[in-house]
């Protein structure tokens, strides 16, 4: 096995890469940085974290948009991101605003436990529900990165007991009956 996923714990970043990884069944070990020796140091002194992180054979990548693709085009099956710049543009721009909006709006939640940050939470999930309507997956009606991106917030927001909307419970649910997301968040 020559793939690594460098990660800490909680770290939703890493849970979507390892998401990825799964559902190309790539061979992958994890590697904590919390717990190796050295690692933590190396941050310190880089002035950075380093996770997520991934060392594939000669390839070290930290960037995340970067890592994404380069596991979508070194494992090309199944395609985890859509064929043609039209469309792969529009899934990067979901994914990044749902790591720049609602990766926010659940820390807030989780560090505050405000009603007002549970009410902007919902309404973002609540909009996010009627996406999901009509196609099995996110964005489409196969497994994508929107999806990867997603699920880490799903999760977290159902361990809080927050109720989903149903057309995002019953995604909810079709996720986690999935193998490669099942292993991750038990």
């Amino acid at each position: 096995m020559t793939f690594t996923l460098f990660t800490r714990p909680g770290c939703m970043k890493s849970e979507i890469i390892r998401c990825i990884l799964n559902e190309k069944s790539v061979d992958h070990r994890l590697l904590d940085v919390t717990v190796s020796p050295g690692l933590e140091t190396a941050e310190k002194v880089f002035g950075a974290q380093l996770t997520p992180a991934i060392a594939d054979k000669d390839a070290i990548l930290s960037d995340f948009d970067v890592m994404i693709e380069y596991i979508d085009e070194r494992y090309p099956h199944p395609p985890l991101l859509p064929q043609g710049p039209h469309n792969r543009a529009t899934v990067r721009v979901f994914y990044k605003s749902l790591v720049s909006d609602l990766y926010p709006m659940l820390s807030k939640y989780l560090d505050t436990s405000s009603m007002d940050a549970k009410e902007a939470l919902r309404s973002q999930i609540d909009l996010l529900s009627g996406i999901i309507h009509s196609k099995s997956f996110l964005l489409s009606d196969e497994i994508g990165v929107a999806d990867c991106t997603l699920m880490p917030v799903l999760h977290r927001v159902v361990n809080e007991d927050i109720a989903l909307p149903n057309p995002m419970s019953r995604y909810y649910q079709r996720l986690m009956e999935r193998e490669a997301f099942s292993a991750i968040f038990r």
